[in-house]
């Protein structure tokens, strides 16, 4: 079978030229769409854990997410999970965003303390509400450990859908924690 071919005195020849002149102008104008983000917190896991950061271990989903996408390497993390997620939440200091450290660790005498009370402040921003300002959808799945009031929870935070353990060492079957730290 011969490939099909235009000559210049073929009458149809014009017709698809001003078709893929209208394709490139419609195409060059078109309005840039948003790009997809992904922001992963993974508590316990060190910086160089995963391949493209350097880990001697194949990380082939991680690494096919940073390939397509931009790799930041200037994060600061917390000694623990809760002012991590706090900090990468809102981009600030995490006594800045209310978290200091996990909720349970700081004594009654800490929280009287602006920036101590150990849940995200109410007057901190999170990057789901700018998104979510910015027309996009934003999710949210795992540990939260950032207030488990209604005006804390991720739904008051930006999130639209959430599936998330309020709470640190909370249960995914039975409205009970697994750590005797909890009444």
């Amino acid at each position: 079978m011969r490939p099909l071919r235009l000559r210049a005195s073929t009458r149809l020849g014009p017709i698809f030229g001003w078709a893929f002149a209208l394709l490139a102008t419609s195409l060059a104008f078109a309005e840039p769409q948003p790009p997809n983000i992904v922001v992963v917190l993974a508590d316990d896991l060190g910086f160089t854990d995963v391949a493209p950061y350097g880990s001697e271990i194949a990380t082939p989903t991680i690494s096919a997410l940073a390939d397509e996408g931009i790799r930041f390497s200037n994060y600061h993390t917390a000694a623990s999970c809760a002012p991590s997620r706090a900090m990468l939440l809102t981009g600030v200091d995490s006594h800045r965003a209310g978290v200091p450290n996990i909720p349970e660790m700081l004594p009654p005498e800490h929280r009287e303390v602006a920036g101590n009370e150990g849940t995200l402040g109410l007057d901190v921003v999170t990057i789901a509400t700018l998104l979510q300002d910015a027309g996009y959808h934003t999710y949210v799945a795992g540990k939260w450990h950032l207030g488990s009031t209604p005006d804390l929870l991720p739904s008051a935070r930006g999130f639209e859908r959430t599936f998330v353990l309020a709470d640190s060492g909370a249960d995914n079957w039975e409205q009970k924690p697994y750590l005797p730290i909890y009444d």
